[in-house]
């Protein structure tokens, strides 16, 4: 439904050219140096358990030695969506990363997120519970990758093929430089 790029100020639409199921799901040479973002968002009616899929995922990366840029927090309007308070670049191991999410636009309070990293064999993770302004404190104690997930579940009111809609946020990212 939508995939996109982001750099600076400029956007492009990676939909076109893109098809479920494949490996790579996209494969594009970058032409330019700096912070990027890509943004993607994705649903799915499961009609045996009528149970409403929606996957909205945020990878921030970069290109080049410049840990410079504000798409970091920059908020895209998915339904469920995490934005880092801080630059994860610039974050060091057992810096905390600052994260809120929302729902539908509204801080949402109670909801656990997870931040998991492998590390050779190891499995690290660390999780906590946003509070009343959607905001939760992640102690990251590597160097590297790290994705952070969260959920969201809620009934379905007034739909004719769902009882439930699930919501799943992700956001990919690299700490430290």
């Amino acid at each position: 439904e939508r995939f996109v790029l982001y750099h600076g100020n400029a956007f492009v639409n990676l939909v076109e050219g893109t098809h479920d199921g494949d490996r790579p799901f996209c494969s594009r040479a970058l032409d330019f140096q700096g912070q990027f973002l890509v943004v993607l968002t994705r649903s799915r009616l499961d009609a045996e358990r009528r149970t409403h899929e929606f996957h909205f995922a945020k990878l921030l990366g970069r290109i080049g030695a410049d840990d410079e840029g504000s798409l970091h927090h920059r908020f895209m309007g998915q339904q469920l969506e995490m934005t880092l308070i801080q630059n994860p670049a610039q974050l060091a191991p057992g810096d905390e990363e600052i994260v809120q999410l929302y729902f539908e636009t509204e801080p949402l309070a109670g909801q656990t997120i997870t931040a998991a990293h492998r590390d050779g064999e190891r499995l690290l993770e660390a999780s906590a519970v946003t509070d009343s302004r959607g905001v939760v404190r992640l102690r990251l104690p590597a160097a590297g990758t790290w994705l952070l997930s969260a959920a969201y579940t809620r009934s379905c009111k007034g739909c004719k093929d769902a009882d439930v809609e699930n919501f799943h946020a992700t956001y990919s990212f690299e700490l430290g430089s």
